[in-house]
């Protein structure tokens, strides 16, 4: 557990370090887009988060993604691990 705690509070300070750049762990140091943002709020605020994704992802997040890919007449799957490929 001693070894775990020197980690901990090592990772605290480097977190606490301005300006540095964390370039492990899959952080993101882009600021996020102000609509993002306002979305995030939003669903959070709905109480959206509350409740689990259909198996093949929403209907209006899948439609979005196949007009936004622009692939009419094809279906988007949405899962954990398809948002980590797009990554």
């Amino acid at each position: 557990m001693a070894d775990l705690s020197v980690r901990n509070r090592y990772f605290d300070d480097l977190f606490s370090t301005p300006d540095l750049a964390w370039m492990g762990q899959n952080t993101n140091h882009i600021p996020a887009h102000p609509a993002v943002t306002a979305a995030m709020t939003a669903s959070i605020e709905a109480g959206e988060f509350n409740a689990y994704a259909p198996p093949l992802g929403f209907e209006e997040l899948r439609d979005a993604i196949v007009a936004d890919v622009g692939v009419p007449g094809l279906e988007a799957l949405v899962t954990e691990g398809g948002v980590n490929a797009l990554r």
